[in-house]
């Protein structure tokens, strides 16, 4: 038995119309087994279906005894948040612990983990209410990467990274007023 996929349901899958092969499946003791069958990533924002056909090999002569089954396959969106900073506000020359990343058009349901370095745990904990997931930060003057990983329900999961530039509060430059003075002198 060889499956097929497509995009689409088939009245007739024998005829392979933008079918895409598989691979056959190898009976041992009654038993039929694949190891890996390949589906494409879903990129979109919603689920996408395939129809996946059991049909035989070699194919029947016999156009009206062609029997298949039929297998649907559907694979779940990713998450699709974003992500949006801001940094710390200044008072003079010190910094705030104001500043924030927060997660926004993601599901009651999604996910996040956050990592400074590149590399992420596995434990991922539920968005918060407000989406914030990394608060109360300081400006450190040094920029800081965060990426986020924001999982679907079924773990599926979308990274995302924003950066905070972090510079330094300063107080602005002392500006320098000139003042003349002058003695104007009036009669002798």
């Amino acid at each position: 038995m060889e499956l097929v996929r497509f995009d689409s349901p088939q009245t007739n899958p024998y005829d392979r119309i933008n079918g895409v092969s598989l691979g056959e499946l190898i009976s041992s003791n009654g038993i039929a087994t694949m190891r890996t069958i390949p589906f494409p990533l879903n990129t979109e924002a919603s689920d996408k279906t395939y129809y996946v056909y059991g049909i035989v090999k070699p194919i029947p002569t016999d156009a009206n005894c062609r029997p298949f089954a039929l297998l649907t396959v559907t694979i779940k969106a990713n998450a699709t948040a974003t992500l949006k900073a801001q940094e710390a506000s200044c008072t003079g020359s010190v910094s705030e612990a104001d500043g924030w990343v927060s997660v926004l058009g993601y599901q009651p349901t999604d996910r996040y983990e956050v990592s400074t370095n590149g590399i992420f745990s596995g434990q991922s904990y539920p968005i918060p209410n407000d989406g914030i997931v990394v608060r109360n930060l300081s400006r450190t003057g040094k920029s800081q990467t965060y990426n986020v990983r924001i999982y679907s329900e079924f773990g599926c999961y979308v990274e995302r990274s924003v950066k905070l530039e972090n510079i330094s509060c300063s107080c602005p430059p002392v500006r320098c007023v000139p003042i003349v003075i002058q003695k104007v002198r009036r009669g002798r």
